[in-house]
């Protein structure tokens, strides 16, 4: 898509909502529109079309005024023009200007047009969410993000994006397989009942009765009698297994950052109490071969060692 095309497509669309997606995809930054900035450091320039007409679209017009800023017009708002808000005659008295090629007056109202607007449109950036947390992106504060946040306990961006996760105290299987399938890319299978052993403080095991202990210490069968020093607990850890049925998808969970991101969101939503396995079952010819001689592949690493006369279509299970 070409410059002119993209000012084209943009000229349909609601003034604020077109110039936010130039700041995003055009100028690749803050506009520093309704900012405490120099004026000829604002890279657009807003005017009012000066006609009395009514004109169909609240963007009139996308131009380039120099080399690093951009000139739109518009009717939307302004103090002459179609919805000016003084007298008639100040708008007739420009256009008579005008066809008089003098720009004197209009450029003087549209001092004070430029910087109605640019608040105008800094109170629309307020209100939207998805403007607010790419501002925060860009390293701008924002009030929106600031309240989200706390709301959901100085947890993190996760914690804002999943929120309806984050907010049940009781997490179901089924959410937690949803949210590794969708933050891995892969398929997820959930091993439930992968228990682990505690070991047991000399205050909590049990005693029968003594001179010191008449009474024994936890000495009632089923009131909290245990033998020995440890005890096993079945629902203290489980098995998280990727299946990978794609080569990319299973590239970016073993050589990115991808996999850590996973089974950080996990501990966050599950808390360090568990304790997960993590593997990954995939066919052996998805999984990239350690070559020695090359230098290729790291044992340990997501890599595989292979032979010529190895069926590639045999699924392999590795821990990850």
């Amino acid at each position: 898509m070409t410059e002119q095309e993209f000012f084209d497509t943009l000229e349909t669309s609601p003034l604020f909502e077109a110039i936010h997606l130039l700041e995003q995809h055009y100028l690749r930054g803050d506009s520093y529109l309704g900012s405490d900035t120099l004026p000829e450091r604002e890279r657009i320039a807003l005017s009012v079309q000066q006609r009395m007409g009514y004109e169909a679209n609240q963007l009139v017009s996308i131009e380039k005024k120099t080399a690093h800023q951009l000139r739109i017009k518009t009717n939307l708002i302004g103090l002459t023009g179609e919805q000016g808000v003084l007298p008639n005659h100040y708008s007739e008295r420009v256009m008579q200007r005008q066809r008089e090629n003098d720009e004197a007056m209009s450029d003087f109202f549209d001092i004070f047009n430029h910087r109605l607007l640019s608040l105008y449109y800094r109170c629309w950036q307020s209100s939207q969410l998805p403007a607010q947390l790419q501002r925060v992106a860009r390293g701008h504060s924002s009030a929106i993000h600031t309240i989200l946040n706390a709301l959901t306990g100085e947890q993190g961006d996760e914690a804002i994006f999943l929120g309806g996760a984050f907010q049940h105290r009781l997490r179901s299987k089924a959410m937690v397989k949803s949210l590794l399938e969708m933050q891995s890319g892969c398929l997820v299978h959930l091993h439930e009942f992968k228990g682990r052993w505690f070991d047991i403080d000399k205050d909590e095991q049990s005693r029968l009765c003594s001179r010191i202990q008449p009474e024994g210490q936890f000495a009632q069968l089923g009131g909290g009698a245990l033998l020995g020093k440890r005890s096993w607990n079945m629902s203290a850890g489980f098995e998280v297994e990727f299946i990978a049925t794609e080569e990319q998808a299973l590239r970016d969970l073993l050589h990115s950052e991808r996999l850590q991101q996973t089974k950080a969101l996990i501990e966050k939503l599950l808390g360090r109490s568990k304790q997960i396995k993590w593997k990954l079952t995939a066919d052996r010819r998805l999984l990239p071969k350690a070559n020695l001689s090359k230098g290729l592949g790291i044992l340990g690493k997501g890599s595989v060692l292979a032979a010529k006369n190895l069926v590639v279509d045999e699924q392999i299970t590795i821990t990850i």
